[in-house]
């Protein structure tokens, strides 16, 4: 498996602890937003482990209606949830044509099906997200290549906990919209009342979705 994050030394700690494991883990660090690394990631993947599957999983999030977003905001939020998977799969589709098929799974939110007030850049995004795959799956179909996605609602992942990193709170300030913490719970969507937790609550069903 190859991961990729944007931060380095939290890669060194999951290769560490996978690999110590058992298991065979590589790692690359970059930014999404960029097309270039987008299409290495993909490139060194190859060349590491070969290329079978690909799970696409990027996002940020925080508060703001259309008003309070601004284009400076909305414009990240889709180069690094939207258009990075567009680069990625788009590399990994051609190598998986040339050797007989392979499975694509994008994470999106249920939100993007299902979106709510206040977080329209956030919503948009991760509607796309989830779209992708059914042009995607139709398209690729008859290569032998299966792309799905996954919609988990609130996981109890870092970012839910300890809201956005130091750059996006700089722009949601200077838009003017509220300073945005850790995501509030979605009560009326969560009728039992409890947030899904990695790494377990989710990692069956992108299984059976890429089977």
């Amino acid at each position: 498996m190859v991961a990729s994050d944007l931060d380095q030394a939290g890669l060194d700690r999951l290769e560490a602890e996978l690999n110590l494991s058992g298991q065979n883990v590589w790692t690359k660090a970059g930014d999404l937003r960029s097309k270039d690394y987008c299409e290495d990631l993909i490139e060194y993947s190859v060349q590491a482990t070969g290329l079978d599957m690909l799970v696409n999983k990027a996002g940020i999030i925080t508060r703001g209606n259309i008003l309070t977003t601004t284009g400076e905001f909305c414009e990240r939020t889709f180069e690094i949830s939207v258009s990075s998977i567009f680069h990625t799969s788009r590399k990994a589709i051609g190598h998986m044509k040339r050797h007989g098929g392979g499975a694509i799974v994008n994470v999106a939110c249920y939100w993007g099906p299902y979106p709510g007030p206040g977080h329209a850049a956030y919503w948009i995004s991760e509607a796309a997200v989830a779209a992708l795959p059914k042009c995607l799956g139709r398209d690729q179909a008859s290569d032998g290549t299966r792309v799905n996605a996954v919609c988990p609602n609130e996981v109890n992942a870092p970012m839910l906990r300890t809201g956005p990193p130091a750059w996006l709170r700089s722009v949601h300030s200077r838009s003017g919209g509220q300073q945005p913490g850790a995501l509030r719970p979605a009560r009326g969507a969560r009728p039992n009342s409890r947030r899904g937790n990695l790494p377990m609550s989710y990692a069956p069903s992108r299984a059976r979705r890429s089977n």
